[in-house]
């Protein structure tokens, strides 16, 4: 890990695609969408044997450090996206918590895409990608993207779809 300031992903530099709601067809769309010279962080507490080996074989060679997305004991795998392939066939036959808890795309000193709670909660990409990526991006997620509950009443009760 390099001396610089973790890479980190504010909300003014973000856009808030919702909410993707499958872990798989999360990391296809990455694979997909993502530039190839990016690289994939995994943050989690415990993947399973075969990834973790995956993924300690294949760390990128000059990974950056990240804001954390969680508090306590985690660790962290860099993975270069030209590898995502061969995880993606390893990850099939696990659950996402063995696989990962959250996903962040970097490239260079800037995060291109934000994953916590990866495979249930809030998508960030960075706001500098293309049109075309980001709908490109969309495109591969398909209904496994939603847009987040809106609540009334005080949360008590949510709005239908409009």
């Amino acid at each position: 890990m390099t001396g610089e300031q973790p890479l980190d992903l504010r909300g003014e530099d973000a856009l808030d695609l919702g909410r993707a709601l499958d872990f798989h067809i999360l990391l296809r769309a990455i694979d997909q969408a993502m530039p190839a010279d990016a690289t994939l962080a995994l943050e989690g507490d415990a993947p399973a044997p075969v990834i973790r080996q995956f993924l300690l074989a294949h760390q990128a060679p000059d990974p950056r450090e990240l804001v954390p997305n969680s508090d306590g004991t985690t660790l962290v795998f860099h993975l270069p996206l030209r590898d995502l392939g061969e995880l993606r066939t390893l990850a099939e036959d696990c659950v996402s918590h063995e696989v990962a808890s959250h996903l962040m795309v970097y490239r260079g000193s800037e995060v291109l895409l934000w994953a916590h709670d990866a495979g249930d909660g809030s998508l960030l990409i960075a706001a500098s990608l293309p049109p075309d990526t980001v709908r490109a991006l969309s495109e591969a997620l398909g209904p496994t993207l939603r847009p987040h509950p809106r609540y009334r009443w005080f949360g008590l009760r949510r709005v239908r779809d409009e």
